[in-house]
């Protein structure tokens, strides 16, 4: 463990002429864009359900399906990058961020639309985590918390920004350049991660796929639930979505990690059949 972390400071990067603004930069762009998609189409809502004559619920569900996919895989895109390395885990993200953006201005139909924002997503957990464990790896710690300080910056300066630029995009050019408007930033980002981030170690930690699988459940449940609250059964029971999702996040930590998905789906059914 201990040589580990002496292979991920920056003192063992020394001899590879690393430029860390450089790098800053360049994963900046990435995390600037899967944050400003987080509230970027929600002033679209409209001019999609109307352009795509779809209802207000598939509408929604094109904004929750990219949020649901973000936040389930970003454990295991961590892990990734450490694994596999953190430039490669990143420049897939925003490859597949830039064509599923490219996607989804195209899309014919809603269900498309919904299919194309889950790849989306996809390629936004690739890159999340993979900005800031590359700021963590290439800053020395005197200048490590400033750079940490900014890229908090990013993401309330593109968080509050996603709607100005939804608007100005949705009345000026059309509900589907709130996508497009990614791929230009997305091919200016490949360049620079290519030119700017460098290859940076790789950890020797191994993968648990069970517990992986137990920890993206859960976090998608709890973003289902509470991005569409309602009642489970037809007799209007509470909601099993929190429930199981603590049950899940629970059962990631026990040891016996692969009856755990077993035993979550097994109470889910009683709990279903109980109710009825």
């Amino acid at each position: 463990m201990t040589q580990d972390k002496e292979n991920h400071s920056p003192a063992a990067l020394k001899g590879t002429n690393i430029r860390p603004w450089g790098a800053f930069w360049a994963v900046g762009v990435g995390f600037f864009m899967i944050m400003l998609d987080t509230t970027i189409m929600a002033v679209a809502q409209p001019a999609i359900q109307v352009g795509l004559h779809a209802s207000l619920s598939s509408t929604v569900w094109a904004n929750t399906s990219y949020m649901v996919a973000y936040a389930a895989l970003m454990l295991f895109t961590g892990r990734l990058g450490d694994v596999v390395g953190l430039k490669s885990v990143y420049l897939w993200g925003l490859v597949v961020f830039a064509a599923s953006s490219l996607m989804c201005g195209f899309a014919w139909s809603v269900s498309w639309l919904i299919a194309f924002r889950v790849l989306q997503g996809c390629g936004a957990a690739l890159m999340g985590p993979q900005t800031l464990a590359v700021i963590n790896r290439v800053f020395p710690s005197a200048t490590r918390g400033r750079a940490i300080a900014y890229w908090g910056a990013i993401s309330g300066v593109s968080t509050f920004l996603g709607p100005l630029v939804g608007g100005l995009l949705v009345s000026y050019a059309g509900w589907r350049w709130v996508f497009l408007v990614n791929v230009p930033i997305g091919v200016l980002g490949v360049a620079l991660t290519v030119l700017l981030v460098p290859a940076l170690p790789r950890s020797r930690a191994r993968l648990s796929p069970w517990q992986i699988a137990l920890y993206a459940c859960g976090l998608a449940l709890v973003v289902l639930a509470l991005q569409k609250p309602r009642p489970c059964t037809r007799r209007g029971s509470p909601p099993h979505w929190p429930w199981l999702a603590w049950r899940c996040w629970l059962d990631s930590h026990s040891p016996s990690a692969p009856m755990a998905a077993w035993r979550c789906c097994r109470s889910l059914y009683s709990r279903s059949a109980g109710s009825r």
